[in-house]
């Protein structure tokens, strides 16, 4: 018969979270390093405009962006969907199911936790 003690399986869980997280880790720098070029430069501003669906299960999808002067790298992907997350929670200007639209610009700040995106955000469609 095999048994096994707690002890043993909360180890388990925590090596299985461990190894989660160093996977994250790796895979945030690996996509960097190949693409981390592309991202805006700390303290550049860039014009431009995207437009994403709010769908009626939650799903968040970008259909078109347009940042011209900068190749959108991988840090703005990540501050996009952060800012879109913050249009669409909690009730927020975008949590409707719908098709919306951001114009203005996108900066990385030089400083931790500055704001990325400015400009305003227009419901192309509501369903």
């Amino acid at each position: 018969m095999f048994t096994v003690q707690w002890s043993q399986l909360q180890r388990g869980s925590e090596m299985r979270e461990l190894l989660g997280k160093t996977g994250a880790e790796h895979q945030a720098s690996v996509m960097y390093q190949t693409f981390g070029h592309l991202d805006a430069k700390p303290g550049e501003k860039h014009k431009g405009h995207f437009v994403f669906i709010n769908g009626q299960h939650g799903d968040l999808c970008v259909v078109h962006s347009e940042f011209s002067s900068f190749d959108e790298g991988p840090g703005y992907f990540s501050d996009r969907a952060d800012f879109i997350w913050e249009l669409v929670k909690d009730g927020g200007p975008c949590s409707k199911v719908g098709i919306y639209r951001f114009d203005g610009e996108y900066s990385l700040p030089k400083r931790r936790n500055g704001k990325r995106f400015s400009g305003s955000v227009t419901c192309l469609q509501s369903f």
